[in-house]
């Protein structure tokens, strides 16, 4: 209905015929993939957005070894972003331990596995020692937050 809707509002708009060849685009991938709730113009919500999921193939792979060496297991994510991994192994683990210390990913990692059962969220990082770092992030690839410093990076 939803989508019936937008493609009539956008029919006839010139400027908007690359958005309704996204739209009927999409159309395979909201069956197949999660839908994350992510800031809108950051990279891996943008790759989402396009793709379906970040990093497929590379997920489909690991999936293929784990599934054979580690049937029935827990996944561990560290630095779990939004959730897009976190949801792929969900689907097959046993259990998902996701971890992520930026406050502003793991809002949207909770939002994205709020019904998800199997999955336990942690708002920190992993270390080899329990201390306290500094956090750094980069406008427009949150992803990419580290506890160095990088060009272009803020602390948070």
């Amino acid at each position: 209905m939803f989508k019936n809707y937008v493609l009539k509002y956008l029919d006839g708009r010139k400027k908007n015929k690359l958005l309704l060849q996204l739209l009927n685009y999409h159309s395979k991938y909201r069956k197949k993939y999660p839908n994350l709730i992510t800031p809108t113009f950051d990279y891996i919500g943008s790759v989402c957005s396009v793709f379906g999921m970040y990093e497929n193939e590379e997920l489909e792979c690991i999936e293929k070894l784990l599934k054979k060496h580690c049937k029935n297991k827990y996944v561990i994510d560290c630095g779990a972003n939004y959730g897009n991994h976190t949801l792929f192994f969900s689907r097959f683990a046993k259990g998902v331990f996701s971890f992520e210390p930026n406050f502003i990913t793991y809002g949207c990692l909770k939002l994205n596995t709020l019904s998800e059962k199997k999955i336990k969220i942690y708002n920190f990082g992993l270390l080899d020692k329990n201390i306290k770092k500094k956090f750094y992030t980069v406008n427009g690839n949150l992803g990419s937050s580290s506890i160095n410093k990088k060009k272009n990076s803020h602390t948070i």
